[in-house]
């Protein structure tokens, strides 16, 4: 509920974000049809508002005022470092998916293992954008470690599982609407089925994302 509420209080702007960010994806695969435009959208575009998200609800979830431009700030500082994560993290992604549907059992073993990988290193982007007393050097692997360490509680294990659960069923949903959607005769249904979806929801998964890794760290009371 916390996450809803942090979500609504500034919907206009993660609505504004979110639209823009569809835009230029819309742009690079549609219009200009740039190469690998899918690939390269989704990895920056969309991780930029994971960031801003990370960055403003965090410093709602906070007890006291706070400086909107020490904010943007902060998003502008380490939305790299969210860009970078999250690009190494959806590779493991589509490792833990595509072996997971393998019928050979060590392929599926390796798609577990990367699964428990990703639950482990779910919180790695947000610890990124929130935690202080890092530089440039030291923000990437210090989110990684981080992450495990939060996530080795075993109840917030469960919550990071469960928010890794909402991403599965993302994805199983995009994977069907990328096998009906052609029966509809809908031109590139890849980008239909898949870049809308991690478009929008990025919104509400990052806002209860940030929230549980704030209340795991101890910064909520």
């Amino acid at each position: 509920m916390l996450a809803y509420r942090l979500t609504l209080r500034r919907w206009q702007l993660y609505a504004a974000a979110a639209l823009v960010a569809f835009a230029v994806q819309i742009a690079l695969a549609l219009v200009w049809r740039i190469p690998h435009a899918l690939e390269l959208g989704s990895s920056i575009a969309i991780p930029l508002v994971v960031a801003l998200v990370y960055a403003f609800v965090s410093a709602d979830a906070g007890e006291s005022g706070f400086s909107e431009s020490l904010v943007w700030e902060r998003f502008l500082e380490r939305a790299w470092a969210v860009i970078v994560l999250d690009f190494l993290l959806s590779y493991v992604w589509g490792v833990a998916i595509f072996e997971s549907m393998s019928s050979n059992v060590l392929d599926m073993l390796a798609g577990l293992a990367a699964f428990i990988f990703s639950v482990f290193f779910v919180f790695a982007d947000a610890g990124a954008v929130v935690d202080d007393d890092v530089n440039v050097w030291s923000v990437i692997p210090r989110s990684l470690l981080r992450s495990v360490a939060v996530v080795w509680n075993s109840t917030i294990f469960a919550r990071a599982l469960a928010i890794v659960s909402f991403v599965l069923l993302e994805t199983v949903a995009q994977i069907a609407l990328q096998i009906v959607l052609p029966h509809f005769n809908v031109t590139q249904p890849l980008f239909w089925a898949w870049i809308p979806i991690n478009t929008f929801v990025a919104v509400p998964i990052s806002a209860l994302t940030v929230v549980v890794y704030r209340d795991a760290a101890g910064v909520l009371r």
